[in-house]
């Protein structure tokens, strides 16, 4: 197919050059969108709850969705 696709990639900080090297090498564009650690999930302004909260809208959310 023609259309693009997105990943989302976790990785040791320690790595982070040398991935941004990898993708810049391949012209593939790329966007960090922030840190992982703590018990929070932080989302800029738009999101700020505790990560077991998160964890269970993710989980159960679909499920919750097809039963309405």
């Amino acid at each position: 197919s023609e259309s693009q696709s997105r990943a989302v990639v976790s990785l040791d900080k320690k790595k982070l050059k040398e991935f941004e090297n990898l993708l810049n090498k391949q012209g593939m564009e790329y966007y960090l969108l922030g840190t992982t650690g703590g018990n929070r999930m932080i989302v800029d302004n738009l999101i700020d709850m505790p990560i077991e909260q998160a964890f269970n809208a993710w989980d159960t959310g679909f499920v919750k969705l097809l039963n309405k």
